[in-house]
This record gives C-alpha cells, sequence and structure tokens, in this order.
C-alpha cells in the first residue's frame, strides 16, 4: 500500500466499497470503520487477498484500488516498450492463467496450447486455487482483474435443475501473448530439450468449440449409453482427470452420475470427441 500519503476514513471506506463493487468481489461493502487503524487493516488485507494497490486518478484527483502490476527494472520497461502489445502479469496471475492453460492439456494430447482458441475450459475455481496453492478469494479476485484489463473472457451457463451456476473460461489474444511470453521465458530459463513433434490434432470443429460461447449442456436420458473413444486425456491429478477414470465404456448415464460423474463433463467429453453418448 501507499503510504506516502494520508488518508482519512472516510477515504479508505471510499476505497474499500469501491474495489468491491469495482471488481466484482464476493463481499459485502462497509457502512463504516470504528477507526483509522481499523480502516488501513481492512484495505491492505483486501489488497493482499486480491492483488490491489491504491492508486491515483488524475482525473477526478481521488484514489482507488486497482489491479496490482509487477514493479518493473529498466530492462523490463525497454522490452514493454519494444512490444507494447504484451500485457505485463503478477505472478499469481500468471499462475492462474497457466493453470487455465493447461486444464486440457498435458503429454497426451500435445502438452501446452499454441493460439488463444485452443484454450477453452471448465472454470472449477475451487480445484485452481488448491492446485495454485491460493483462496478461493484470491482467484475470485485474480479472475476479476484478469478479465477487466481484457485477458480472459468468462461466460455464465444456465442453471440446470440439480446442478450449480457454472462458468467456461478462455484467452483472448492479448491474454494469450501475456502468458505466453512469462511460459516461454520460463521454458527457455530451464533449458529444457525440445518438445517431440506434437500429434496432428484430430477435428477441426474442437478449435471451433473452444473459440465460441458454449449452449446449454443437453438433457441427456438416464438410459442412454456411453463409449470411451479415447485413453484418459485429462492432467493427471486433477479433478477432472478423476471424473474421466469413472467412465467405462457401456455404463448408462445413470450409473455415470452416480459414480461421480458431472452433466457438465458429459457436455465437454461429447464436444472434444472424449467419448460418445448415444
Amino acid at each position: 500500500m501507499n503510504t506516502t500519503v494520508t488518508h482519512s476514513i472516510m477515504d479508505y471506506l471510499g476505497m474499500y466499497n469501491e474495489a468491491v463493487e469495482g471488481h466484482s468481489l464476493p463481499l459485502k461493502q462497509r457502512g463504516k470503520f470504528k477507526d483509522r487503524a481499523t480502516a488501513i487493516a481492512a484495505v491492505e488485507k483486501l489488497c493482499e487477498e486480491y492483488a490491489l494497490e491504491i492508486t491515483y486518478q488524475t482525473e477526478t484527483d481521488s484514489y482507488y484500488l486497482a489491479a496490482m502490476h509487477p514493479e518493473k527494472d529498466e530492462t523490463e520497461d525497454a522490452e514493454v516498450a519494444a512490444d507494447p502489445i504484451v500485457a505485463s502479469l503478477t505472478e499469481m496471475q500468471f499462475a492462474l492463467m497457466n493453470r487455465i492453460a493447461h486444464d486440457e492439456y498435458n503429454t497426451t494430447n500435445g502438452a501446452t496450447p499454441t493460439s488463444a482458441s485452443d484454450v477453452n475450459c471448465w472454470l472449477w475455481a475451487d480445484e485452481f486455487a488448491k492446485d495454485i496453492g491460493l483462496t478461493g478469494k484470491q482467484v475470485g479476485g485474480l479472475l476479476t482483474t484478469l478479465e477487466t484489463a481484457g485477458l480472459i473472457r468468462m461466460d455464465k451457463v444456465a442453471k440446470k435443475r440439480g446442478q450449480a451456476d457454472e462458468s467456461s473460461v478462455w484467452f483472448t489474444e492479448a491474454g494469450f501473448a501475456a502468458w505466453q511470453a512469462v511460459h516461454q521465458t520460463a521454458v527457455d530459463a530451464a533449458a529444457a530439450p525440445a518438445p517431440k513433434a506434437k500429434k496432428a490434432k484430430k477435428a477441426k470443429a474442437t478449435e471451433a468449440v473452444a473459440a465460441k460461447k458454449r449452449g446449454p449442456a443437453p438433457e441427456y436420458k438416464d438410459e442412454q449409453v456411453i463409449t470411451v473413444l479415447v485413453a484418459n486425456p485429462k492432467r493427471e491429478g486433477s479433478m477432472a482427470h478423476g471424473r474421466f477414470a469413472l467412465y467405462t465404456s457401456g455404463m448408462t448415464v445413470a450409473a455415470a452420475l452416480a459414480a461421480g460423474v458431472r452433466r457438465d463433463d458429459f457436455r465437454w467429453d461429447t464436444y472434444h470427441g472424449y467419448i460418445t453418448i448415444e
């Protein structure tokens, strides 16, 4: 937080409430703070949990909480100047984007995405938080700042009877460029051996589906039969990998649901050619 400027209790209250509303944080707005120390502590906690920082806006001569950007040295400034299109990412922002980028990619189907249209997955926020060592609140705040910056997009899927609201998340071109820049730097630093040639991508429909919004999941009947077409394509150790392992060819939709598969899995896995349901 910026400690060079003295803010009043009302200043902190305004910054807090504007951040909750402006960043769509899962918190309630505050009516007041009992004293200035409490106000400072609340805003500091907000900044820490949601990767925010106090920023001055000259147009309105006021302060607000904006998405935090990493500090850059002169070399980094020169790189940004040379390529102004690529946005900077904080460590936590990159961790979340990297988890999203690899949700459907592993050593079986290509290891890593090569374009923005490759990145489109279900938004399992609780699973992502666990995998990258953050809290659910932190992931929620990061998603908001990334979407506000135009690096990702999310869409709500219609609520179905017996299942919770879910969202899918995908990279914009700017988001892919930002993620790829950091990811490639990490790969180069590790001096990893050149990867084997990627297997030819089947189904042009996969890329088309990843690049557009998807509609509500089909309502499969309990007696319809599932056929598994590929070896488990999900990231090993993930919840999605565990659920895919529950499939067996010849089982019914009802049996799969009873075993722990989600209806949303049916939509994703049939769209990508992993299973058929007939």
